[in-house]
């Protein structure tokens, strides 16, 4: 229970901070299926690093371009004025995975969230692609009621690995 609960932890907390972004140039892909309340969410960049301790594989896709890698290997970091973020996250092997946008994740307890590894990077600026399959609906926080999509493959760059 205790790590579920960290998992929880290291998904949400690097998007519960809010305020400006820093600027940064355009990089990474995005993924094919992506919706907020059945609306088409077309990610500019994309970005993903290495839980070191946990093996967790996270990916961010952006609204925008304006965030670099050092702005998410930080402990925290101010988001951007209309920034919308997803998070795609998987432990190594498939377990605990996760989909979240703004300040909420959803666990895939029970098979309902499928995301698997099918290029995972070597060294920092490799592309790791992730196969997904999943929904929720937030029931609190800015998405509140709202489907949340994803399905198929998603690309970012890698940065590397935050300790």
């Amino acid at each position: 229970m205790k790590k579920v609960i960290l998992l929880i932890i290291i998904f949400a907390l690097p998007l519960s901070f809010c305020g400006k972004g820093g600027a940064g140039k355009s990089g990474g892909s995005s993924g094919s299926g992506a919706s907020i309340d059945g609306k088409a969410f077309k990610p500019k960049k994309s970005l993903a690093y290495k839980n070191a301790k946990h093996k967790v594989y996270v990916m961010y896709l952006f609204n925008h371009s304006d965030v670099k890698c050092e702005d998410i290997l930080k402990s925290s970091r101010r988001i951007k004025s209309g920034e919308i973020s997803m998070r795609i996250s998987v432990q190594e092997g498939g377990k605990y995975p996760a989909i979240g946008i703004g300040a909420w994740t959803q666990m895939g307890f029970g098979g309902d969230i499928k995301i698997k590894i099918t290029k995972t990077p070597a060294n920092k600026g490799d592309k790791l692609v992730m196969n997904v399959d999943g929904s929720f609906t937030p029931k609190r926080f800015k998405y509140k009621d709202k489907k949340i999509e994803l399905d198929g493959d998603f690309t970012a760059d890698f940065c590397g690995e935050k300790k």
